[in-house]
């Protein structure tokens, strides 16, 4: 599948070389420049063929000028620095370089045609190459020892002697043969006359330091060899400098890595010190070149790893369409420019690539900055053999993604694993990526496979593992391992890709994985186990009888919270007699190894649920519908124990003073901890998702609930949702309306009589199943208390054989102040009984005026538009009392009446009628259906003026009784109110002056009034 279908392959843009094609197999050593195998002739076509070389070389900007100059130096056509030592910044071809100009002065006729070669010598302003003897010195393979022997028969000891034959054979061999047999550095004079006359002379020396540390060892009189080739080389560069047509290039190791590898680990620092001893002689005369920097190492790759293109048009067509694949990625960028690094903001990253598709350039970028640094890893080379890897896998397994990015690079066991865990030189690494990253056992494929289809076919946990593993290593002092969430996306999001997938998975990684660990905003992979792999070992310690046990324990703990009143609760029973049978709520509480699978199927029940509530021992339960039996759920039951058992591991891994792990691990495992000190109880509170009460035999005997997978607990206690549950389908009632008493909704008031015991009822409830259960005795008081007051029920006290007397009972406003009590010689009475005969002898009310049905004082005028007919009749009942209404008759003739004047119009269950005759009032239930509905009433115009004239006066003292009930009401209504004022004052003994000007006059004035004031003596 085309991940991104609108984009090409990388692979339909260009391919691999034919060798990664074919899955040859891939060593380094294929691409290794060694300049001693060209020379010898035994190096791979690749690098000895000068046209096959010059096919896979960039000729980047720097090596071009590198190679001009070299050329007009030898045509004698430019003065300057004839000795030129070799760097590049990322370690790595520069042997590549001498071998470009090894095969342009051996080859001249094989390359000159060259489009490129042209170019080079118009640069250089040449008509053709100019004819060079070359002497060639590697130092990686010769010996200090054994000398080197010529066809001649020359056996040359020093790197003197060896440039000596190869500048002037064995007549040039002869000038120096003294000092190379003595092993003693000839003078200038001599390295001068092998420099002039005839052809020009180039000499390339590459790997010196290799031979210098080697020649440390032998002793040449009171020096070492290694003494006398630095003094040669001091004479060399001078001879050089010295002779026009002569150019010295040789390379030194740029950096102390560069120097790792294959050299044992005793002598990298001789090497590096011999380095630096070459470059102090060198610096003084030498200039330092630079053929390839920057985003040449690109093109360098793309040269070595992928067919070039056949003309012009198809390099046209391939830098197009990767210039469409480069601004796909780039605008998915930019569509999240929060979550992805500055430098893809810029316009210049789609140009950076482009240079370097197919690669993304964190692929580069990871290996030669990261993966570079390393002791073992040589950086060009290494980087084409890992990325001849990754192209050779990529393309055998037809894969199409558009770009190759970081998380492509498979991981499972295989060679490019093997490769990089070598360089990493820590086989413990294989471990690591067993466990979290690759292969079919690993942590990051466990949790694709549990993403579903459609987001698994991204591997977003492999490939963000793999990415974070390919930034975990590093060779640099002070560099931060590791990638930050922005570098993964980078190396991870394709264009198809949910970029909210990234974040996600990074979570689930953090939580799940062994080896990966997080600081200062970074991730890395390490050899050493992280905080899971600790608490995982820890879980593993933590034994299935203690999580069990804590679970028990927790379940004890909460369950000592107050049980609701009258009520008892059970905990545990093993058998029906460990819960007595007696008159009272109990709610039992199973062990959590008596659970249950959910549902509400009652065959999945454990068999003490039936024994609870139909035996107590081996009689039968007497007080069957007073029990409650709350049941595990087996899952949930499983998930507590998984808690606690981490809890325990969490606590353990706390007070493990051994434990070596960093600070931010350890506030990480405090965070943790509390955590689950919060999460364990709400587990425990939700493992009885099962409530079981008892039922009519004909349904099983059992009424199973099913309280559903509970997020949270609403309750304080393990009952409160059950009882919940229970009241919302009935089966529990903590309120009983008194209506359902007197109209026997239950089927347990006896048959033919109107009067039945309190006790008697009490225990109907208690031990019939079909009924509901009662929340305890007060909820039946309550009920029977409320009858009377509604003159729904009677209540009165009496004996064993019925109730006594009108004295002794209860109902509607008789006798309000008799206390209702469930005993064998209380009763309770239907309504047309306790009519009948609980309330004194006073004639009945046996007409109704229409009127009354919609007074204020039995709809008042704060009341709905509608209100329905039983809550009339209550009301009327009340404001007759204590005459009694002689019937529902009386209310049906009233409300006849009403509806032919339209005083009322009528609804029964929502429906309006047009006739009453086929209107059922029989009941109370009968009319809990009706509904009447006032006409609606025209408003009342308000009048936007209002003038008040008072026609008598009024004393003084009564101006507070005109403030409080006109003006402040008037006022608060949103009126505006002018006063007219006149004053008439008299006083017999007379009126202070000072108080009329300094009160008086003072107060109007202060107001803004003008008063006219006339007083008379």
């Amino acid at each position: 599948m085309n991940p991104s279908p609108h984009l090409p392959p990388w692979w339909h843009v260009m391919l691999p070389h034919s060798d990664i094609r074919t899955a040859r197999q891939i060593n380094e050593a294929i691409f290794a420049a060694d300049l001693g195998q060209v020379v010898r002739g035994t190096a791979p076509a690749d690098y000895l063929d000068p046209l096959r070389f010059y096919t896979g070389t960039f000729l980047s900007e720097g090596l071009l000028s590198l190679l001009s100059d070299v050329l007009r130096q030898l045509a004698g056509e430019q003065a300057g620095n004839r000795i030129i030592q070799i760097e590049t910044p990322f370690g790595g071809g520069k042997t590549h370089t001498l071998i470009a100009l090894y095969h342009l002065c051996q080859h001249p006729a094989s390359l000159t045609a060259r489009p490129e070669i042209q170019k080079l010598l118009r640069q250089a302003g040449l008509s053709s190459i100019p004819d060079t003897t070359i002497a060639v010195s590697f130092g990686t393979d010769q010996s200090a020892i054994e000398p080197t022997h010529y066809p001649d028969g020359t056996r040359a000891y020093t790197l003197w002697g060896q440039i000596a034959w190869q500048l002037g054979g064995a007549a040039g061999y002869a000038r120096v043969q003294a000092s190379d047999t003595q092993r003693i550095a000839p003078g200038a004079d001599a390295i001068r006359a092998l420099l002039e006359g005839g052809p020009a002379k180039l000499i390339l020396i590459d790997e010196l330091v290799n031979y210098i540390v080697a020649a440390a060892g032998i002793t040449v009189g009171s020096t070492t060899l290694k003494d006398q080739t630095i003094a040669f080389l001091q004479q060399l560069t001078q001879a050089v400098a010295q002779t026009p047509r002569s150019v010295l290039l040789l390379t030194i190791p740029g950096s102390q890595t560069e120097l790792y590898g294959e050299a044992a680990r005793d002598m990298q620092y001789e090497m590096f010190r011999a380095a630096g001893q070459v470059s102090d002689i060198m610096g003084r005369v030498q200039t330092v070149r630079t053929p390839v920097q920057g985003d040449d190492i690109y093109e360098v790759l793309r040269r070595r790893l992928l067919e070039p293109p056949t003309d012009a048009a198809e390099k046209d067509r391939r830098r197009e369409q990767a210039t469409q694949v480069a601004r796909a990625y780039v605008a998915l960028y930019r569509s999240i420019p929060g979550d992805m690094p500055q430098e893809v903001q810029d316009e210049a990253y789609v140009e950076r690539m482009v240079r370097a598709y197919p690669f993304h350039p964190d692929v580069v970028r990871i290996l030669y900055e990261r993966w570079g640094t390393l002791p073992d890893f040589q950086r060009t080379r290494g980087v084409l053999r890992i990325l001849g890897l990754v192209l050779a896998e990529r393309f055998a397994s037809n894969q199409h993604d558009p770009l190759i990015l970081p998380a492509h690079f498979n991981l499972a066991p295989g060679p490019l694993r093997n490769e990089l865990v070598r360089i990493g030189q820590d086989p413990a690494y294989t471990s690591v990526l067993d466990s979290d990253v690759a292969g079919s056992n690993s942590k990051a494929v466990a949790i694709d496979e549990s993403t579903g289809r459609e987001l698994a076919r991204f591997q977003p946990a492999v490939r963000i593992a793999t990415t974070i593993f390919l930034w975990s290593f590093s060779g640099g002092s002070g560099e931060t391992r590791g990638a930050s969430e922005a570098q993964i996306r980078l190396g991870v999001l394709t264009p198809d890709m949910p970029p909210a997938l990234i974040g996600s998975t990074i979570n689930e990684l953090r939580r799940r994985l062994w080896y990966l660990h997080e600081e200062a905003d970074t991730y890395r992979f390490e050899n050493r186990a992280n905080l899971n792999r600790v608490l995982v070992q820890k879980e593993e310690s933590v034994t299935a009888a203690q999580a069990r046990t804590h679970v028990e324990d927790a379940v004890k703990a909460r369950a000592k919270r107050s049980p609701p009143p009258e009520s008892r609760v059970y905990l545990f029973p093993r058998a029906s007699d460990d819960v007595p049978d007696q008159p009272l709520l109990g709610i039992v509480l199973l062990h959590p190894d008596q659970a249950a699978p959910a549902g509400e199927r009652l065959d999945t029940l454990p068999a003490l649920v039936q024994q609870l509530l139909l035996k107590h021992g081996e009689r039968p339960r007497q007080h069957r519908n007073a029990l409650i039996v709350l049941v595990p759920d087996t899952d949930l039951v499983t998930a507590a124990e998984r808690s606690a058992r981490r809890l325990l591991a969490l606590q353990n891994a706390a007070n493990d003073t051994n434990l070596n792990i960093p600070d931010h691990q350890r506030q990480e495992l405090r965070r943790m901890l509390r955590e689950a000190e919060t999460n364990f109880p709400q587990e425990v509170a939700r493992i009885y998702r099962s409530v079981v009460v008892p039922a009519a035999q004909d349904v099983g005997g059992m009424q199973r609930v099913d309280l559903g997978a509970r997020a949270s607990i609403r309750g304080e206690a393990f009952w409160d949702d059950a009882l919940e549950a229970l009241e919302s389908r009935e089966a529990y009632l903590r309120q009983l309306d008194p209506v359902l008493l007197d109209e026997n909704y239950f089927g347990i008031w006896p048959t033919g009589t109107d009067v039945v015991s309190t006790q008697r009822l009490w225990e109907s409830f208690i031990q019939f199943p079909h009924v509901p259960l009662l929340a305890g005795r007060e909820v039946l008081l309550r009920s029977i208390a409320a009858g009377c007051e509604r003159s729904v029920l009677g209540y009165a006290v009496g004996d064993s054989t019925g109730p006594l007397s009108a004295d002794t009972a209860r109902f509607g406003p008789h006798n309000q102040h008799i206390k209702v009590e469930i005993a064998a010689t209380t009763w309770v009475a239907t309504a047309a009984y306790a009519r009948a005969h609980f309330l004194p002898q006073v004639d009945p009310v046996r007409t109704i005026v229409p009127e009354r049905l919609t007074s204020k004082a039995i709809w008042p005028a704060t009341a709905p538009q509608r209100r329905r007919l039983n809550d009339i009749w209550q009301a009327l009942v009340q404001e007759s009392a204590p005459r009694p209404i002689a019937g529902l008759e009386v209310l049906q003739a009233a409300l006849h009446e009403a509806f032919a004047a339209e005083a009322v119009q009528v609804e029964v269950d929502g429906q309006l009628v047009q006739d009453l005759s086929s209107v059922p009032m029989r009941s109370e239930a009968d009319l809990a259906r009706i509904e009447l509905v006032r006409p609606e009433q025209k408003p009342i115009s308000r009048p936007r003026y209002l003038s008040i004239k008072m026609r008598e006066s009024i004393d003084a003292a009564n101006i507070s009784q005109v403030l409080t009930g006109v003006i402040v009401p008037l006022r608060q209504q949103g009126a505006t109110i002018r006063l007219r004022l006149e004053f008439d004052v008299q006083n017999p003994g007379g009126i202070d002056p000072t108080l009329i000007e300094l009160n008086v006059r003072e107060t109007f004035k202060q107001l803004g009034i003008e008063v006219t004031l006339d007083s008379e003596a």
